[in-house]
């Protein structure tokens, strides 16, 4: 048996015959399986990452679209004997229509039509848009789905929920009464039941990345177990709710989750926002073009190139070098983590790196200080941000120094004349009004994490914006990091220049 079920983003295999499922296994572990890199900092070896779903202990396997051609594709090459193919098609389905209205008052920029007219013609399978931060992709995309006037539903992190339903109360005429924001399993079911009846009244869903992770978990381990849970499977859960089309936002941040939810959502349009739809894992980058084809991609052109950044080097002290740690117990990898562990480990160490941030803070931040200003400072853990924020606070009673990581409010963010936060918390998805400085202390290879954290700085009329960031000099990896910045941001800023940071 070799039974295929086409959806809209994903087909179903159902087979049982073993050389088969061994096959699509290889097939996996050849192409799309991202291996896992130990950083030492776990107990545990992190595990590789499959980009494909299956039901466990069976012949029962999702894959996107292209990537199933691609499967039958290299079958051919290989010569392999697929049994006799049986298909079904599930692909349509009746979703709901909705008189969506803009607000008032809002109207694209010219820069804007282009992007609104791509995703409105043609609105089928998945687009994605990629514009730098600042460029607008909330609103245009929620312009247009206005224009479109099907029922559509907004996937994001958790954190990012309530970010969602404030921009769609802000952009289209709605006080909120009809968003539904799905989080947790119970939510889930509640929604099913409501369109089953035909009493759901909601209008826009946003949904919790992490309580869809769960639901199609729960799946895989025991199908039947879900529906008694949920009430349905996870692929029929939109057609069932009537959307029409699925946002995913912010859509490199867990890009292994997104891409497996996508395999359980037949939608007949899916749009992706990013700024940053970069990796440096060539199997990620393959999945990206799975599911991203270039046409299906819009090309924003040359980037808006206002940010200056200024590369600061300084030389550790070479009686300190004893004492820094670069990696983890067990593993070789430079980790930024484990080099702040041993500076706040040792107190004459650690008063030279508060020093060292103060003196960036003077020069870039207070020196050039114009009333309203406000600076992001970037770290490698908690407890070094609340260190910071303590330092800073008691030097500069003058500004708000405050620390946004973890269960912090966003309120911090956005209040403070001084953020100290971590590339995971504030690195991606958040605008501060009036950015005019970030300065980064974490040496961070990632092309993404480098990136999103430039961008979180906006051009800002009549004012240079800065971005610094600290090494090592006589640290290799910190400096290796350095030149693959240096040519990082060749393209994406208006300046660079490298500069010796000094002690406060």
């Amino acid at each position: 048996m070799f039974h295929v079920t086409l959806y809209n983003l994903s087909v179903r295999i159902d087979t049982n015959v073993q050389n088969v499922i061994n096959f699509i296994e290889h097939f996996i572990a050849q192409f799309y399986t991202s291996r896992a890199i130990s950083t030492g900092s776990e107990a545990t070896t992190p595990a590789d990452r499959k980009f494909y779903s299956r039901i466990e202990n069976t012949g029962t396997f999702f894959l996107h679209v292209n990537q199933f051609k691609h499967l039958l594709h290299y079958g051919h090459q290989r010569t392999f004997p697929f049994p006799q193919m049986t298909r079904e098609d599930k692909r349509a389905y009746r979703s709901a229509d909705e008189d969506y209205r803009v607000r008032d008052g809002w109207v694209p920029k010219p820069v804007q039509v282009p992007i609104i007219e791509f995703l409105t013609t043609d609105p089928r399978m998945s687009k994605m848009v990629a514009l730098q931060t600042g460029g607008g992709k909330t609103f245009v995309s929620l312009y247009s789905l206005a224009q479109l006037k099907k029922r559509f539903a907004v996937m994001v992190l958790l954190a990012y929920g309530e970010k969602w339903i404030n921009d769609i109360k802000g952009v289209h005429t709605t006080n909120g009464k009809d968003i539904f924001l799905i989080q947790g399993g119970d939510s889930i079911r509640s929604a099913v039941n409501l369109a089953l009846s035909g009493e759901l009244e909601a209008r826009y869903l946003v949904f919790s990345i992490t309580t869809l992770q769960d639901f199609i978990k729960r799946y895989e381990a025991n199908p039947e177990a879900c529906v008694l849970r949920y009430g349905i499977t996870p692929i029929e859960l939109f057609p069932i709710l009537g959307i029409n089309t699925l946002l995913v936002d912010e859509t490199h941040q867990h890009f292994h989750s997104v891409f497996r939810i996508l395999l359980h959502s037949n939608v007949n349009f899916q749009i992706g926002l990013s700024a940053t739809l970069l990796t440096d894992d060539p199997v990620v980058k393959r999945v990206h073009d799975v599911v991203y084809p270039k046409n299906w991609v819009y090309d924003p052109g040359e980037l808006n190139r206002y940010a200056d950044v200024y590369a600061l080097t300084y030389s550790m002290p070479p009686q300190a070098l004893r004492s820094i740690k670069t990696s983890h117990r067990g593993s070789s990898s430079y980790s930024h983590t484990a080099f702040e562990q041993s500076v706040m480990a040792v107190t004459n160490i650690k008063h030279f790196y508060l020093r060292l941030i103060e003196g960036v803070f003077l020069d870039f931040f207070v020196q050039k200080y114009e009333a309203g200003d406000k600076c992001l400072i970037f770290v490698g853990t908690v407890k070094m941000a609340s260190l910071l924020t303590k330092y800073l606070t008691e030097k500069f009673p003058e500004y708000s120094v405050k620390r946004y990581c973890e269960e912090d409010p966003f309120d911090n963010l956005l209040t403070a004349d001084v953020s100290v936060s971590t590339i995971i918390s504030a690195g991606t998805a958040v605008d501060i009004p009036d950015l005019r400085v970030v300065i980064q202390t974490v040496s961070v290879s990632s092309t993404v994490a480098n990136v999103q954290s430039l961008g979180r700085l906006r051009e800002l009329k009549n004012k240079d914006v800065r971005f610094c960031y600290l090494f090592a000099e006589n640290i290799n990896k910190q400096k290796t990091y350095h030149y693959k910045r240096k040519e990082l941001f060749r393209d994406r800023v208006a300046t660079q220049s490298i500069q010796r940071a000094r002690l406060a």
